[in-house]
């Protein structure tokens, strides 16, 4: 990374659960391929330094005209409705949407060990907002709490990152 610094990337991380068996590789085009198959989701409950009290940050930071407000957690983090399927959205708040999703997936398990998929509640855009500044403090609070979420998945989840 440039200048030594480690920039932390969360991702779900995706198992190959579509990916068919050596056999159905085979298979010609005549036979019917096998019916697609939901993931199934564990949901990391992280503390909420990592995602609720950012929310909370960012709402506090409304110096700027462009900032969201409390009614960007409305419906499911789409915020207000204001037609049929169109929402007063915060450009940045897909990770609220995603999390908030995810909770109520369907195909959400109880286990990492039955997961396909994980589902990790950390904010990284909204850290970028709370944090945000040209300063070098607000650049070292990014990256402080960025750490702080590895460190936290590394002692809770140390099998997965």
């Amino acid at each position: 990374a440039p200048g030594g610094r480690r920039t932390l990337l969360l991702v779900a991380l995706l198992a190959p659960w579509t990916a068919p068996a050596a056999a159905d590789a085979r298979a010609t085009p005549a036979e019917p391929l096998p019916p697609y198959v939901l993931p199934r989701v564990y949901v990391y409950s992280m503390p909420h330094a990592f995602n609720a009290n950012l929310v909370r940050a960012v709402f506090a930071r409304q110096s700027e005209r462009w900032h969201p407000n409390e009614t960007m957690a409305h419906n499911g983090g789409f915020g207000p409705r204001l037609a049929d399927g169109v929402f007063d959205s915060f450009q940045f708040g897909l990770e609220l949407v995603m999390h908030q999703r995810m909770l109520s997936y369907a195909h959400r398990v109880d286990s990492p060990d039955d997961a396909d998929l994980f589902w990790v509640s950390f904010y990284p855009t909204l850290s970028a907002i709370a944090h945000r500044g040209v300063s070098a403090e607000a650049r070292e609070g990014v990256a402080a709490n960025e750490r702080a979420a590895l460190r936290w998945l590394r002692e809770h989840a140390p099998r997965f990152f």
